[in-house]
């Protein structure tokens, strides 16, 4: 007598347990339903396995794997900071140990049982990226070049301990870093590149920006709080726009611009020497969403809030005087990439 033996039903979640059970990773794909701290714990569990049993490699993909969770709202753990500054060292790899390493330091509880082995660890890369550092600028510095005008036009703000772009990242700039990482080009509507200011480009663009170029330079760029945005903008005054009460001298705006873009520089400086803080571009910054503006201390970013949205500010060629205003601020979904949107770089010393 014949029969049909039942099925037996396992559950995604049930069948993740299994899989890495037998020491079988789970690719991303079978993760993708499981909720960001799901997925969390087991790429963690992964990387601990690699790292026991000697799997370098494997373990750095994996803690690259896991650190993309960032950017859905997940902080990184700081063994798993501990994981890549060592394992990366271990490699060869110096650049990378040491960004983890300062990660590491920056969030770890002193009292934790790697943090005296970090702070070594620290000490040694510092040297060897100090010296490194200094090579790679010497060179960039002797190249002509967008990233050497990059560089060289990085302002320092007075009473803060930060420099900003004195004009928005350009098309030039940009493009460095899409061809030389195979990223595809932003369009730029038939407007024309070189020193226009880069359009359609997201938040997590600007972010893959920042990594590059602070690798090829061994410089601390990234994008501004909020709050600094608004300090640099302001130039110590408290004018209307970024540099004057009159919209037509400081910004490209829909008056004015003929429906595009313009090359950075053109119009009036505000008194920190800063160009187009008020329209051409909005401008990203490295802020959470919130309802109201707070200043915070040391004008540090919110990394709190709605974090899908980023604070932009500056208004663009296509807004009106009124969105230019010094004030005014608007949120943007991370991924969005539009034509009246680009980005200025922050430095820190």
């Amino acid at each position: 007598m014949s029969f049909i033996r039942p099925l037996v039903l396992i559950r995604p979640t049930n069948l993740v347990i299994l899989l890495l059970c037998f020491g079988i990773p789970v690719q991303t794909s079978a993760q993708g339903s499981l909720p960001v701290e799901v997925r969390a714990d087991i790429l963690m569990q992964e990387i601990t396995d690699a790292v026991k049993t000697g799997r370098n490699a494997e373990a750095l993909e994996r803690i690259g794997a896991y650190r993309a969770l960032e950017r859905e709202g997940h902080k990184t753990r700081p063994p798993v900071l501990l994981f890549e500054a060592k394992v990366a060292s271990e490699r060869g790899e110096h650049e990378r140990a040491f960004k983890a390493v300062e990660d590491y330091l920056a969030v770890a509880d002193r009292s934790e049982a790697g943090y005296q082995e970090a702070v070594r660890l620290y000490s040694g890369l510092k040297q060897r990226a100090d010296a490194a550092r200094v090579q790679r600028v010497e060179k960039l510095m002797a190249t002509p070049g967008p990233l050497r005008d990059l560089v060289q036009n990085m302002v320092d703000i007075p009473g803060a301990n930060f420099r900003i772009g004195k004009f928005e990242v350009t098309f030039d700039q940009y493009d460095a870093f899409a061809q030389e990482t195979g990223r595809e080009l932003p369009g730029d509507r038939g407007w024309g590149r070189g020193s226009r200011p880069v359009i359609n480009v997201s938040w997590h663009d600007a972010q893959a920006y920042i990594e590059w170029l602070n690798r090829k330079t061994g410089l601390k760029f990234r994008l501004p709080s909020e709050a600094e945005w608004e300090y640099a903008c302001r130039g110590g005054a408290s004018e209307t726009y970024c540099g004057g009460n009159d919209a037509g001298s400081v910004a490209w705006y829909l008056d004015n611009s003929g429906g595009r873009a313009h090359p950075v520089g053109g119009k009036q400086a505000n008194r920190y020497g800063l160009h187009d803080m008020s329209g051409n571009v909005w401008e990203w910054t490295q802020d959470c969403w919130n309802e109201s503006f707070q200043n915070t201390p040391n004008r540090s970013a919110r990394t709190t809030g709605d974090c899908s949205k980023r604070v932009v500010r500056g208004g663009s060629w296509d807004s009106s005087d009124f969105w230019l205003r010094a004030s005014y601020r608007l949120r943007l979904d991370t991924g969005a990439r539009l034509d009246v949107r680009g980005f200025r770089l922050a430095q820190d010393p």
